[in-house]
């Protein structure tokens, strides 16, 4: 009689197992950081796969969920945006964010911007890039200058990823 009662109570309950056609949850994706000395990494976009930007950095704290990174707060930022795929424009600033989820890239603090072919040049103290938009908007001591011309500094600037377009914005943002 002991041994029933030990075996008995080592089983689960029936009342405790999934039914047959019971469907079952997936585990939540494991959220993890970590810190890097210096690093690289490609943001594609989510919807074709194209390149939006490379980035580099000397210094990182990364954070990760399942098998990708999915932000990341930057120090001493050079690198790469791409416009339609390809490479149109370099970038470098003290301090940066890359947000994986939103294809959004936020420099700060000596943010500079250079056209790799007309070498149209951005600077200002912050920057957020919009991949999915390819579009910069640009905010405190705004410069863009050119061969042909120098705007600013302006409070706040809009412009396309080749600095061909820009605009100053009268209140939201489109």
């Amino acid at each position: 009689m002991i041994a029933a009662v030990l075996v008995g109570g080592c089983s689960p309950a029936v009342r405790d197992r999934p039914s047959a056609g019971a469907a079952v949850k997936a585990p939540p994706k494991e959220s993890r950081g970590f810190l890097s000395e210096q690093g690289e990494a490609t943001q594609r976009s989510a919807d074709d796969r194209r390149v939006i930007w490379i980035v580099r950095w000397r210094a990182a704290a990364v954070s990760v969920e399942g098998d990708a990174a999915s932000t990341g707060r930057l120090k001493n930022v050079s690198g790469t945006v791409f416009q339609e795929g390809k490479a149109i424009c370099d970038f470098e600033a003290d301090e940066g964010d890359a947000d994986g989820a939103t294809e959004t890239l936020t420099l700060t603090r000596n943010v500079r911007v250079v056209h790799k072919e007309s070498k149209a040049t951005l600077t200002c103290d912050e920057l957020v890039y919009r991949g999915k938009a390819e579009r910069f908007t640009a905010r405190s001591n705004v410069v863009l200058e050119t061969d042909r011309y120098r705007v600013g500094p302006l409070d706040a600037m809009w412009a396309n990823a080749d600095l061909t377009q820009g605009g100053t914005p009268n209140e939201k943002e489109p």
